[in-house]
């Protein structure tokens, strides 16, 4: 391809729309479709209505939409995404399943009569991918987008593009931590559990229904198809649930215990801002040692971490190499030792959110030299002269800064 599979799905999506609110234009796209390229009348509404994500079709599959929009459109994208030799190949291919061999054999062991949980990899769940036996069941997942246009309204699967380029990104740089995909068989298959090797063999079955992390399958489609190479160990739970089931499956785990946005970001690793502050927390040379800590510590965690990430990792192109972190650090540990060994006091005091902000407001942009602990002292003793309500979400922002620099005018 010229450009990406993302470009071109971004590029298609809202011509998908424009046809699907069309009938004629509707019916014409999909008559298209099965004549010119085999592919079925259910697959293309998929596409269309965006049951089926279009960054997770094939390069044919988008190849085959792409030039249909185009004549049903009189657009000329084909000629843009692919090159001369992929558009003869595509042009005289036809659309067939990808099969797979039966038994489908998994390595788990069973939880329940109806549950076995086992491990897998990328490549075990892609080639379930490419002979289309994962399905999204809109009757037994999380609730459909609906869109309307005038009298005509479908549904489609709401993605949260940011999750996915999250999970994505953790899983190319090797930082994810496998977790687990959950397919459902529907109760026709036929299938046997052996005990003695832990095996569980399925002998006949229409497709799966994945009833928990399609992001993540969306994510490692994503990569494996920028990569053929790419490959990753995964946790699989598979179950034999109703639809009933299945809802209050999806219910329960949708109940997990949900950590405030500031506590969740605080346990994720690889963050510069993370880094400085377990670096602080063990150096020996800062006053203020372990003292940081997630509950009951003098230094909240979270709230340091995100403060310090506001003062000096924010944006996007900042510097986040190890030899940056390294130099946050310092730079940190030696203003706030030259600030508590003026005023000793503070070395015994628990930190609010607001004090801290303004302990690093009165840090940024001054060099250690230059660093006056009085500028802040002061500011620390007239805090309350400040609606500290503005401090509540505890997200650092502009507006805060512009209260602190008022209290300083003051």
């Amino acid at each position: 391809m010229i450009r990406t599979k993302e470009e071109l799905a971004n590029k298609i999506r809202p011509l998908c729309e424009r046809v699907l609110f069309d009938k004629e234009k509707s019916n014409n796209t999909l008559y298209a479709m099965q004549t010119s390229f085999n592919i079925p009348t259910g697959m293309t509404m998929d596409l269309l209505t965006g049951r089926i994500n279009l960054e997770d079709a094939n390069e044919f599959i988008l190849f085959a939409l792409c030039n249909c929009l185009d004549k049903e459109l009189e657009k000329k994208n084909t000629n843009k995404y692919f090159t001369p030799i992929e558009i003869e190949g595509y042009s005289k291919s036809k659309y067939h399943e990808e099969t797979i061999k039966f038994p489908i054999e998994i390595k788990c062991v069973p939880v329940t009569a109806d549950q076995w949980i086992g491990s897998v990899d990328v490549d075990f769940i892609m080639k379930l991918r490419r002979a289309q036996l994962i399905n999204y069941n809109a009757n037994a997942q999380r609730t459909l987008q609906k869109v309307v246009k005038g009298e005509r309204s479908y549904y489609k699967i709401t993605l949260n593009k940011d999750a996915i380029n999250k999970i994505t990104e953790s899983m190319d740089n090797g930082n994810y931590i496998p977790n687990t995909i959950t397919l459902n068989m529907p109760e026709t298959a036929d299938f046997s559990y052996d005990d003695s090797k832990c095996v569980l063999s399925i002998k006949t079955l229409d497709h799966f229904d994945i009833s928990d992390g399609y992001h993540r399958y969306i994510a490692m489609g994503q990569l494996k198809d920028k990569n053929p190479d790419f490959n990753y160990p995964m946790e699989l739970r598979i179950i034999m649930f109703s639809e009933d089931k299945v809802k209050q499956f999806i219910y329960q785990e949708d109940q997990k215990t949900k950590m405030k946005k500031i506590d969740s970001d605080s346990m994720n690793m690889n963050a510069p801002e993370n880094l400085v502050v377990e670096r602080l927390n063990r150096d020996v040379m800062f006053n203020l040692k372990n003292k940081i800590a997630r509950n009951n510590g003098s230094i909240n965690y979270g709230e340091l971490a995100a403060i310090i990430k506001y003062f000096y990792f924010k944006g996007q192109g900042v510097d986040k190499s190890i030899r940056r972190i390294i130099e946050v650090e310092s730079e940190i540990r030696d203003k706030s030792n030259k600030l508590t060994e003026t005023y000793p006091s503070l070395l015994d005091k628990d930190y609010s959110f607001a004090e801290l902000m303004v302990i690093f407001y009165t840090f940024d942009n001054v060099s250690i030299a230059d660093y006056n602990p009085e500028r802040t002292f002061n500011l620390l003793n007239r805090i309350n002269e400040i609606d500290l309500k503005i401090f509540a979400t505890k997200i650092p922002r502009k507006g805060m800064i512009s209260a602190i620099i008022q209290l300083e005018r003051m």
